[in-house]
């Protein structure tokens, strides 16, 4: 089963700029082989790819936010008096 041409194509390139990234400083081998397929994608593919990590990272930082907003919640229901916390007996 071989690979298809323009699989090929595009990895060819992507080895290709990653030897050229060879002489980077501070890159070690998975970032450059992470910059290497990066720029070996077609403009419409790094716009799609942009987008969807923006996606992933505003959802990472909601579900962070909720999380911490919880967190609060959970804080000041601790530092009520025992007479009126939620769920407990009254005194």
């Amino acid at each position: 089963m071989s690979a298809k041409p323009e699989n090929r194509r595009g990895n060819d390139r992507a080895a290709r700029i990653y030897r050229l990234l060879k002489g980077a400083r501070d890159l070690d081998d998975d970032e450059r082989w992470q910059h290497a397929l990066f720029f070996a994608m077609s403009p419409e593919e790094r716009c799609q790819f942009s987008l969807k990590t923006a996606r992933s990272a505003l959802s990472l930082r909601r579900s962070t936010k909720n999380a911490i907003g919880s967190k609060r919640t959970l804080k000041r229901a601790k530092d009520l008096p025992a007479s009126i916390k939620p769920g407990l007996p009254v005194a």
